[in-house]
């Protein structure tokens, strides 16, 4: 798979030109059926990611919670997760030191 920056004329080219390829793959899990309310839901997801910079290292990346949407509006919600990342880090000249942490996070979406 082909990845690249996207410039303002739109050629999707960065670093002089030089073509960056990657390759993932993931997969995302939603209970069917609601927890404790109607509106709360479990979730999981689990990403692995390979850059061709990092020499093809790949980078892991979990996520487990529950998603509680708005009865009201079918697009807002809270997600609450507990992560776990072990990969490269994402920080320009840093990506190709390794790191590894747990955490835990609240999204917004309005």
């Amino acid at each position: 798979m082909r990845s690249g920056c996207t410039q303002g004329d739109g050629s999707g080219l960065c670093d002089g030109g030089r073509d960056h390829y990657s390759a993932q793959a993931g997969i995302d899990y939603q209970s069917r059926e609601p927890v404790f309310k109607p509106t709360m839901r479990l979730f999981a997801s689990v990403l692995c990611h390979a850059w061709e910079e990092t020499d093809w290292n790949p980078d892991f990346n979990v996520k487990a919670g529950i998603n509680i949407r708005s009865p009201y509006a079918e697009k807002r919600a809270v997600q609450i997760f507990g992560e776990y990342f072990h990969g490269n880090l994402p920080f320009g000249q840093f990506y190709k030191l390794r790191a590894e942490y747990y955490g835990v996070g609240i999204n917004l979406s309005f």
